[in-house]
């Protein structure tokens, strides 16, 4: 037997719609019977934020994930956001931002996931409504809060992540 201490376990795919917003936050899906929940929900596009060393960590064969994806019409993207006190977080929220700005202008409905859809997706997505909604990061967070009440962001990483997308840091 083997024990293992996890306190980021993901036991279903419970997500949350975001308003009118075209915007789903949860964990990640694990198997095709996920991939077919979200089908079912109306989602079309997926913005997975997980490393590398998420997908190493937790066994996730993501080109498996994007074929299940594919065969529901789900368009998958993948934007990875490290771990919120790392040094990198700020531009990889801003670029996350940017990416969901791009899936919705093309009418996508889209799911936005890290591991256990607490931290890093709100995050994402908090960052994304201050800086292409303008709003400010402290009524977004309530904003999200108020339709999932397990979002747990690091505002302040998200304040300097918007400073730095408001000036076009993440542009190319």
């Amino acid at each position: 037997m083997i024990n293992k201490a996890d306190e980021s376990f993901v036991g279903g795919l419970f997500f949350s719609k975001i308003g009118d917003t075209g915007i789903y936050i949860g964990p990640y899906p694990q198997t095709q019977d996920d991939v077919e929940a979200l089908f079912q929900a109306g989602i079309t596009g997926v913005l997975n934020v997980q490393t590398e060393d998420d997908f190493m960590q937790r066994s996730i064969d993501w080109s498996k994930m994007q074929a299940y994806y594919k065969g529901r019409n789900i368009q998958p993207e993948c934007c990875p956001v490290q771990d919120l006190e790392k040094p990198d977080v700020d531009l990889n929220l801003s670029l996350g931002a940017k990416k969901l700005d791009e899936m919705l202008k093309r009418k996508l409905k889209v799911y936005v996931h890290c591991t256990t859809g607490m931290d890093r997706a709100p995050a994402v997505v908090l960052t994304y409504l201050s800086i292409f909604y303008d709003m400010d990061p402290n009524i977004a967070d309530q904003f999200v809060k108020s339709h999932r009440s397990v979002s747990q962001p690091d505002l302040a990483a998200v304040k300097r992540a918007v400073s730095n997308g408001k000036r076009g840091v993440y542009n190319e």
